[in-house]
């Protein structure tokens, strides 16, 4: 009985040589008992040219720089060239694109053909190759709205951290004092103090700017940055993401400890401040 399955993925793709080797071994042992079972890869590149091959190793020797990067990869199945004229039964097609993420469709008069081979296929995939974390564009819009508020937040903490505070013992002994100058002289020492100091200006000015360029600015670059996927990663494209994959870390790492010593800060100033 003729079967036939489609399946999207919903996580972003990581694709590279040993991931797509791998979904190469997957085919060719379910088709193995089929005498079609010959695998031609489309590649589409950004320079608009695209090429029909049968060896995997002119995929993964792609240069894949960015002005004529990978686009887009479809792995067909195809009669072989003896049976090239016979009519084939079975449609096979395993679409990654840049732009629509990782599709899957099979169809067979087999029903055991097309089952078999879609179950393997979107087992190793679900769990190898597409793990990222797909965005929408309100998730997107979400994360955004967090990142520029996350901005602020850290902007105010830093200004309360910078501000110069009248000691509280100071303010302590004022109070005790029974001379009206002392109590006159910390009046006026604590107005004078009690202001924002050039860095404190200086954080929250620079922080709202940050703040307003991260609301008012594309989330696609903040997204791909934070959440790579759909990434063909071989040549100088795999040589690139490791490197940003190092430079995002550093940069999460140093932006969450900022913040932490910021929130910190801010609730000791609080501490010291806060009941006088």
């Amino acid at each position: 009985m003729p079967a036939f399955v489609e399946h999207s993925f919903k996580g972003g793709f990581l694709l590279d040589e040993p991931r797509l080797r791998k979904i190469k071994d997957i085919i060719e042992s379910r088709e193995a008992r089929n005498s079609q079972a010959k695998i031609v890869y489309r590649v589409y590149r950004g320079d608009s040219y695209s090429y029909d091959t049968e060896s995997v190793d002119d995929v993964v020797n792609e240069e894949n720089e960015d002005w004529r990067r990978i686009t887009r990869l479809d792995l067909r199945v195809s009669p072989k060239s003896e049976e090239a004229g016979k009519k084939s039964d079975f449609a096979f097609l395993l679409s990654f694109s840049g732009k629509e993420g990782c599709e899957l469709r099979i169809a067979a008069d087999d029903r055991d053909r097309v089952f078999l081979l879609f179950s393997d296929l979107r087992e190793y995939i679900q769990h190898e190759v597409a793990v990222t974390r797909a965005i929408d564009r309100e998730r997107g819009r979400g994360l955004q709205l967090v990142l520029s508020v996350g901005v602020l937040i850290g902007a105010v903490l830093a200004g309360m951290y910078f501000t110069e505070h009248f000691d509280p013992e100071l303010s302590r002994q004022a109070l005790e004092s029974a001379d009206v100058p002392t109590k006159l002289n910390f009046l006026i020492k604590h107005r004078e103090v009690g202001m924002f100091t050039w860095k404190a200006l200086v954080s929250v000015g620079v922080g709202m700017a940050l703040s307003l360029l991260v609301l008012l600015g594309s989330t696609g670059a903040i997204v791909a940055l934070i959440f790579p996927g759909n990434e063909f990663l071989f040549g100088k494209r795999k040589q690139r993401f490791e490197r940003r994959q190092r430079l995002t870390g550093n940069l999460l790492w140093g932006v969450g400890v900022a913040l932490a010593v910021s929130v910190l800060a801010g609730f000791i100033v609080w501490g010291f401040t806060g009941h006088h």
